[in-house]
C-alpha cells in the first residue's frame, strides 16, 4: 500500500536522471494587489509536488487528486493523476492560475483513490495576501 508522505507547493519542479527533485521558488504565501476582484486570476504556476512511499502491488496505479479550496470552503481548481507507483513515487500537479475568491487560507487537499473512492490524506496551506504591491493578475 502506498502512503502520503509529504507535500510541498513551489513554482517548479524538476527530476533529475538520478531521480532527485529540484524545488525551486517554494510558495507558502502570495501576495495581490488591491484592485484584484473575485474571479481575477492569481498567476502562477503553482506546482504541488506530493511524495508516496511504500510497496505497489503488481499493477497498481496510484489515483492521486489535488483540490484547491477557497478561504470559504468552495473548490476552486482541481488536478487528478493516475501513475505507476515505486517505492519512492513524486507526483507534479500543476495549476498556471489559481481563481481568486477572497484574500485567506487556501486549502491544498490531497487525496488517494481507492476502488472508485477518494480519500483525503494530507494536504498544505497557500496563504493569499492583499496589498499594494502585488503579483501579475489577468
Amino acid at each position: 500500500m502506498t502512503s502520503l508522505q509529504w507535500v510541498i507547493v513551489c513554482r517548479r519542479a524538476r527530476v533529475d536522471e538520478q531521480r532527485r527533485i529540484t524545488l525551486e521558488e517554494l510558495v507558502d504565501e502570495v501576495t495581490v494587489g488591491e484592485s484584484i476582484r473575485i474571479n481575477d486570476l492569481i498567476d502562477g504556476p503553482f506546482t504541488v509536488v506530493t511524495s508516496w512511499s511504500g510497496r505497489p502491488a503488481a499493477g497498481e496505479v496510484l489515483e492521486t487528486r489535488v483540490r484547491i479550496l477557497c478561504p470559504q470552503g468552495q473548490l476552486v481548481a482541481e488536478s487528478a493523476i493516475g501513475v505507476k507507483p515505486t517505492q519512492v513515487t513524486r507526483v507534479n500537479q500543476v495549476f498556471p492560475v489559481i481563481p481568486f475568491r477572497g484574500a485567506g487560507q487556501y486549502q491544498m487537499s490531497v487525496d488517494l483513490g481507492r476502488e472508485g473512492e477518494w480519500h483525503c490524506v494530507g494536504g498544505t496551506l497557500l496563504r493569499v495576501l492583499r496589498s499594494e504591491s502585488h503579483l501579475h493578475v489577468r
